[in-house]
């Protein structure tokens, strides 16, 4: 970070499990200037979007944005699509980065305000690991909610090759 003239928030993976970030909304809160705006209701239903925006920095009017001011990266994969970002759930997260902008040199045109990137753990040699995550929501006045991930960490070949896989 101290060799490159940008900004850069990073939040690690034991501070988004300390805050119980599950989706976009709730690790966008402890970033300065980032805001996550949500249409469709449940994030975690097919058909929701997410759109990004840094530091106000959006076009278009009410509903879907027809071109994104910031994009979003889950690891080195852009997607964002069409001015919205889908939901992410946030498991086996390494951390989350914050770029202010422009951006767009490094991250294509829908990244003038900025970049956020969502890093995923990467597989760890010779260790097996198993990871459960699970959460239960309910109240006098609505149904029982729930969700969950497990996380398994194999190695396959000694010093090589392992693989990571979460479902």
């Amino acid at each position: 970070v101290q060799n490159i003239p940008a900004s850069v928030q990073a939040i690690t993976q034991e501070s988004l499990a300390k805050m119980g970030a599950k989706d976009m909304e709730d690790y966008s809160r402890f970033v300065p200037s980032v805001t996550v705006v949500t249409y469709g209701g449940n994030p975690d239903a097919n058909g929701s979007a997410n759109t990004v925006v840094f530091r106000g920095a959006r076009t278009g009017g009410d509903g879907f944005i027809s071109q994104s001011t910031s994009s979003v990266y889950l690891d080195e994969i852009s997607i964002t699509s069409s001015g919205n970002q889908p939901a992410i759930r946030m498991a086996d997260i390494e951390r989350v980065e914050a770029l202010a902008g422009p951006q767009g040199t490094v991250y294509g045109s829908d990244a003038q305000a900025g970049t956020l990137r969502i890093i995923t753990n990467k597989p760890k040699m010779n260790v097996f690991e198993t990871i459960a995550d699970g959460e239960l929501r309910t109240g006098k006045d609505s149904d029982a909610s729930y969700r969950g991930s497990l996380t398994f960490n194999i190695p396959l070949v000694e010093d090589t090759l392992a693989m990571r896989v979460v479902g």
